[in-house]
């Protein structure tokens, strides 16, 4: 997966080439100094990995071999130029090689951490955040609508029947239900909508978007569980389900995650007693009616 490239790596890296390049040429002993390569080609392999330190090492090779070059034509090296041409080739092959190292350690090393991410914040049976972790971006959600002054989503999905389908069809066949589900979301929502497990549903949040923007999406889920086949098994191979959504928004709604919650639980509720299949959003005489 490529790196992204942030400010921050990247005036690092600049910063210890600068140094290194502007040392040497006031030195005016590049062909003694030149060692000091290593410094900005093993940050660039650790930041931007092997890619990195090939494009810094390059860069670093041509700007020391430019001011040994200005050197040379000032007669300012000791040196015979076959003997430093043979230490440079050498060192620099070190140099690279070293880099890269580096490069692939830092790559191992984000793989690992992008692994152990996974493990402990996607649920394992559908790939979507955990219920705690998504309650913690709920919450990182209602600061930055806050902050931006923007209004943001929330839904509660339960699979409806999931407990006698579960009875039915056993526990393999329910993850799979899950999972099936969990896709079909994925493929109704935007890349930037934050998907997760609440319960024994689902949970989703759709940052900077209108109650009208929302039915839609709601529907397309609704309509694409309700269109799906569920594998059963032999007497009943292909199994019919369907989803209930239910829907508050803030700060309409409730102004913190715990009244943003109970109030698209009360939606949901609703949803359910209405039959199923159905998207409601919440409302005070939902909440009236719940009392």
């Amino acid at each position: 997966m490529p790196t992204p490239v942030r400010l921050r790596d990247l005036l690092i890296v600049s910063l210890s080439l600068c140094f290194v390049l502007i040392l040497l040429y006031f030195s005016k002993k590049t062909y003694l100094f030149w060692f000091l390569a290593f410094i900005p080609i093993f940050l660039a392999g650790w930041v931007w990995h092997r890619a990195g330190a090939l494009l810094v090492g390059v860069m670093t090779l041509a700007s020391t071999s430019i001011l040994i070059y200005l050197e040379a034509l000032s007669q300012n090296i000791k040196i015979p130029l076959p003997e430093l041409m043979l230490q440079l080739v050498f060192g620099y092959a070190l140099i690279f090689f070293g880099g890269l190292g580096v490069g692939k350690i830092s790559e191992v090393a984000a793989t690992e951490k992008e692994l152990i991410k996974q493990i402990i914040l996607k649920d394992k049976v559908t790939g979507l955040f955990t219920e705690s972790y998504f309650k913690l971006r709920l919450e990182d959600e209602i600061k930055r609508s806050e902050r931006f002054e923007t209004p943001f989503t929330l839904f509660l999905i339960s699979v409806d029947s999931l407990q006698e389908f579960q009875e039915t069809f056993g526990r393999f066949r329910t993850e799979l239900l899950l999972r099936k589900i969990a896709l079909l979301m994925e493929r109704s929502m935007r890349e930037v909508d934050i998907k997760g497990r609440y319960g024994d549903g689902f949970a989703s949040i759709l940052p900077a978007t209108e109650s009208h923007e929302s039915l839609q999406v709601a529907e397309r889920i609704r309509s694409a569980v309700e269109k799906a086949e569920f594998e059963g098994d032999e007497v009943e191979p292909k199994v019919k389900m369907h989803v209930s959504i239910g829907i508050a928004q803030f700060p309409d709604d409730a102004f913190d995650e715990k009244g943003l919650l109970s109030a698209a639980q009360m939606a949901l509720l609703k949803a359910k007693e209405k039959g199923g299949n159905q998207v409601t959003f919440y409302s005070p005489s939902i909440k009236k009616a719940a009392r």
